[in-house]
């Protein structure tokens, strides 16, 4: 059910000598008022058998504040000094909704001085005119001056017009309750500033960002199974690396066609350890241009070796290379190529 955030000012909730202890929050029954943000006018009811119910509301709001706890300012500024803090709230049969206040040092000295005598509440009224509940951050009403609405004694709409602090006529805080908290949320979060917050056609632009980023996050979901599609590929193709480089070691005689320990160190170096991959590449080249074992010693495998004086050399350099590590430097490499295959090198 949709609901709208009213602020209105109670003509008659600070009568009296001293700084009250609990004030008329809502009076009972139904009114007629014209905040800023419905100029053609809005019911609020407050019936006698939704009394208790609406204090309910209110009290849960309350608590939902948790350590922040709900405050009212002056003139509905929605900047401190804080005028009082709400408590608690009950339902008073025949008068209405009555709030359990503690007064500021400003705020008392406000009302007993006689320099407010009218008190402004914000409140979420439902479909049917009924309030529902109380802002979840920011004031939730205010002391003020100047009611707009004199003919209304027990409650009249905050002065739209006549207000000599509003130059721009723009509204304060009459914005229906979605709306205000998505531009507090925006706010927060850093896509709109205060700045613009405050400005006149914050609405608009409010909800122009809220447009662009539903459609944003409507595109996440395809770009998850576009990423992990690409994911799947890129690890088929690891995997085909790795087999068909194993394909070549089982040619070039360094593993057997069922060995599938062998195999599997081929495709976990495919996979994830780039340097093994490439030490175990060099390997298998070794292999297939000497056309022997690069495993066992060369010097004993010389039959099968080709005569070519140049690939014996790289045979055994690549040999040397495995057995000294990739970091190894070219003087040790050749050394120990020279041990392998010594008739190479003479």
């Amino acid at each position: 059910m949709s609901h709208v955030l009213i602020s209105s000012a109670l003509a008659c909730a600070l009568r009296g000598e001293g700084a009250p202890d609990e004030i008329v929050f809502l009076p009972e029954g139904s009114h007629k008022l014209k905040p800023q943000s419905h100029p053609k006018g809005i019911d609020v009811n407050l019936p006698a058998e939704e009394g208790e119910a609406v204090a309910a509301a209110f009290n849960e709001a309350l608590a939902k504040r948790g350590n922040v706890k709900a405050w009212c300012d002056f003139e509905h500024t929605r900047r401190h000094p804080v005028s009082c803090y709400p408590t608690g709230f009950r339902y008073e049969a025949g008068t209405g909704i009555v709030a359990m206040v503690e007064w500021s040092k400003s705020g008392r000295e406000a009302v007993e001085g006689r320099d407010a005598r009218f008190f402004s509440p914000e409140f979420y009224i439902g479909a049917n005119g009924v309030p529902s509940g109380l802002p979840d951050r920011g004031p939730v009403g205010a002391l003020c001056t100047e009611p707009a609405f004199r003919e209304i004694p027990a409650i009249a709409a905050a002065d739209a017009e006549d207000d000599p602090d509003r130059k721009d006529g723009s509204d304060r805080t009459d914005k229906p309750d979605m709306l205000m908290n998505s531009l507090l949320s925006l706010v927060s979060c850093g896509l709109l500033t205060d700045a613009e917050a405050a400005r006149e056609g914050a609405d608009q632009l409010a909800s122009e960002r809220l447009r662009v980023m539903c459609s944003e996050a409507a595109k996440v979901p395809a770009l998850e199974k576009e990423l992990a599609d690409l994911k799947s590929e890129r690890k088929d193709e690891k995997v085909r690396a790795g087999v068909a480089l194993f394909d070549r070691a089982v040619k070039a005689g360094l593993a057997g066609a069922a060995d599938e320990r062998e195999k599997a160190k081929y495709l976990t170096a495919a996979e994830s350890n780039e340097l093994a991959m490439q030490l175990l590449t060099e390997k298998v080249e070794a292999a297939e241009a000497t056309g022997a074992d690069i495993t066992r010693p060369i010097i004993s495998a010389r039959a099968a070796s080709p005569a070519n004086h140049e690939q014996r050399i790289a045979a055994a350099q690549a040999k040397a290379r495995t057995d000294l590590g990739p970091d190894a430097p070219f003087t040790m490499v050749w050394a120990r190529a020279a041990e392998i295959d010594p008739p190479a090198f003479v």
